[in-house]
């Protein structure tokens, strides 16, 4: 009645805001924008376990991976991908276990995909000791990070973060699964 738009925030809480002079063309085109990003989130939140991710969604990244090292055969290790597709994103990756290949193999694919790396370990942080909860470690992991890969010799940790982190993570290996290992292996069985 008096052009006024009413939200509901929460339980106890109603926002009232005045009209908004926003032609259609710009709802259309923030709508757009919101769609393009969601979208590139939807379909996978953690890879933690090859049995929790659809074949479809596997054979997706088989296929992505077989195109991104055919367009790769020119360039250089270092040398990032066109497009940059992980341009401005931060893995934080964190060695419970000592590792060459693995962190080496994460260090180069977010390199190549235009994104960086920072490596933790264990023993530099407070985990659960000081004062600060697993919980809070993965809000910090959450706030800098856009993912957080995680080798471990616990499964329950996995989970834990798995819980309590807002962003993407990666199971670099724990004690019932690599599926970052089995995932290589099957493209290397198909090449």
């Amino acid at each position: 009645k008096n052009k006024l738009l009413t939200i509901r925030a929460a339980e106890n809480v109603v926002r009232i805001l005045p009209p908004l002079n926003v032609k259609k063309k710009e709802i259309d085109q923030a709508l757009r924008v919101i769609n393009k990003v969601c979208s590139e989130y939807k379909w996978m939140k953690h890879f933690v376990n090859l049995k929790d991710i659809s074949a479809k969604d596997l054979r997706k990244i088989l296929v992505d991976a077989k195109k991104r090292k055919n367009q790769r055969k020119k360039l250089n290790t270092l040398e990032a991908d066109k497009g940059l597709p992980l341009k401005g994103k931060l893995l934080v990756q964190m060695f419970e276990k000592s590792s060459l290949r693995t962190r080496l193999s994460f260090y180069l694919a977010i390199k190549q995909l235009g994104g960086g790396t920072l490596t933790l370990r264990s023993n530099e942080l407070h985990l659960g000791e000081g004062g600060e909860s697993l919980e809070d470690t993965a809000k910090i992991l959450s706030t800098y990070g856009d993912g957080f890969m995680l080798r471990t010799d616990s499964d329950q940790k996995i989970k834990n973060f798995k819980d309590y982190l807002s962003i993407p993570i990666i199971n670099g290996l724990s004690p019932s699964s690599h599926p970052t290992q089995v995932l290589s292996d099957i493209f290397t069985v198909e090449e």
